[in-house]
Formats: structure tokens, sequence, C-alpha cells
């Protein structure tokens, strides 16, 4: 896995047998001299290992005569930057973007750069071809809230290869009955809201002390971190999804989760997983909402080992 770590992106060019030039890189107004050296050093490192020399990257200011460090202030360049790392022939690559006070337009073109589905099969076909490419054929596998219809869904898919199922905070319904509010409802604040204010008051159900929670934060941050787009994805996933029909032949061992008081599933729901799982148990924490793991991380953990005790010999 080669990891670029790019600070303020420009244009990557690919150009045909480059000759790499650690002096073109030097008096940059935006590098400091260590910083130069480190940024060479990571250039260096990819340009020597990728397959295929021809396929180089060449960081470049906008003016291909000039060969720069990554601009300041260079958003023009910014879609054309991330869609010439994507196309290179090197595949296992990470892209890492430092956000450093980018305007929200620059923001708008990176989110739309990031692939999100509208429904939880293809959610769950990704996930099975990320383990096929990484040759992990037998795995446990632990699904929180939408994660919970993923993994049910992967159940489905490939349910030979789970050696032990964990359903947490979630329901064979998509569009959950007893929620908060319908999908829809959440959809319309969506668009008429924003994506901050919509991540601060979903966030705030999640948690008993709503926004005073300690661990408040975390998710809202994660709400925050996607796009309007990819939100919205979600909750169509959501709306349009049931595992109902299949529940019956999931046969992987199977631990259920439920904070007492989750405002997002409610009993009915854990309800419905546990008497139609054949192989399956409920476990019921109390005094917490739809994050037990951040209200009472070190019962929620116990009840996780305890289940897989076994398998791992604890």
């Amino acid at each position: 896995m080669y990891r670029l770590n790019c600070f303020h992106l420009t244009y990557l060019k690919r150009v045909p047998n480059p000759s790499y030039d650690a002096n073109s890189f030097k008096g940059s107004q935006v590098l400091s001299n260590n910083l130069h050296k480190k940024f060479h050093r990571v250039l260096e490192e990819v340009y020597n290992s990728i397959d295929k020399p021809e396929d180089y990257l060449l960081y470049v200011d906008g003016d291909t005569s000039k060969r720069n460090s990554p601009g300041f202030n260079s958003e023009k360049y910014l879609a054309r930057c991330i869609d010439s790392i994507l196309k290179q022939t090197l595949k296992e690559i990470e892209i890492i973007l430092i956000n450093d006070g980018s305007s929200k337009v620059e923001l708008t073109k990176i989110q739309a750069k990031v692939k999100s589905y509208n429904n939880i099969y293809d959610m769950a076909q990704t996930i099975l071809d990320c383990l096929k490419e990484k040759k992990i054929e037998k795995f446990y596998l632990l699904g929180h809230s939408m994660g919970g219809m993923i993994v049910q869904e992967m159940a489905k898919l490939a349910g030979e290869r789970i050696i032990k199922l964990i359903c947490y905070g979630t329901g064979p319904v998509g569009d959950i009955p007893g929620r908060f509010e319908t999908m829809e409802e959440s959809r319309k604040k969506l668009k008429k809201n924003g994506l901050e204010i919509t991540a601060h008051r979903i966030a705030k159900t999640w948690f008993i002390e709503e926004d005073k929670s300690k661990y408040f934060y975390l998710c809202e941050d994660a709400g925050k971190a996607t796009s309007i787009a990819a939100a919205d994805n979600a909750l169509i996933a959501m709306k349009n999804w049931s595992g109902l029909e299949n529940l019956k032949n999931i046969k992987n061992p199977t631990l259920i989760i439920w904070g007492d008081q989750d405002k997002a599933y409610n009993f009915d729901q854990v309800d419905t997983l546990n008497k139609n799982i054949p192989n399956s148990e409920l476990k019921i924490i109390e005094g917490c909402s739809h994050n037990v793991h951040l209200e009472k991380p070190d019962e929620f953990n116990e009840v996780v080992k305890y289940f897989l005790a076994e398998a791992f010999k604890i």
C-alpha cells in the first residue's frame, strides 16, 4: 500500500520518461526545508516502487513548465489531481487529504469524488469484494446500526464465510418502525438544514445525555465529515431495505446487542431478530441509547469478549 499524504494538493500530471530532480522542488513558498526533504523522499519512494516507471506522478502548480511543490489555494486543479491519481496503473494506493482550512467549494469537489451507494446490497458486496481481494476467507462480523443491516445482507450473500455474527443496535427493516422520525423526514430535513445541523441533531439521539455526552463529538464529527449526497444515499439505502425474509436462513451463531433506551431501534426490532435467527442470543444493556460502546464501553466489551471467548480461547 502506497500512502500519499497530500498537503495542499495541486494537479498530478502523467509524463512519459520523467527526469526526477529534487532541486526543482526547492524555493517553495509552501514547504519548509525539512518538509521539502520528507516530501521528496515520499515521491522518490513511489517513483522507485511503481510498477511502470513511465506512469510517474509529477507535482506541478498549474504551469507545466514549473515543477513546484503542492501549491496553496490551487483549488481549480483539485478535481484533476484526484482523477490523475485514480487513473494510475498502481492500484493499491491510499490518498489522504489533509484539510487545512479549505473552503466549502474545495470540500465539495473532494466529496464528489467519493463513491457512495444507495442500497444495502452494493455496500455488502463491496465489503465482500474487499475481503476477497485481501484473501480473507473466514471472518467474524460485527455491524452497528446501518452496519447491522449490511452484515445481515453479507450473511445472506456469503453466510458460510462468517464464523460468528454480531448485530448491534440494529434491526431487520431499514425504514425503522418506531424510529424518532421516518427516513423520508430525515431526508427532507437534511436537504433543508444542511449537513452540520443534521449531524448534530441526529447524533444527539444516540446518547442518553445527548450532546452533553463525553463522546458526542465523535459521532457529530463523523457525520459532518461526509457529504449531503452520501448521507442521503445512506437514508435511501435504509429506507428501501428489508432482511425479514432471510432471518430464518442465518445459521451463524449470532449475538444481538441493544441499549434499552435506543431511540432509533425499539425493542420490537431486536426481538424480531432474536426470535427469527435460529442460533441467536439477545443481550440488553441498561441505561444506554444507540451507542452502547461509547456510553458503557467496559460492559459492551465484556459482552462481545464473552461471545467470542471460545473462538479466541480468551
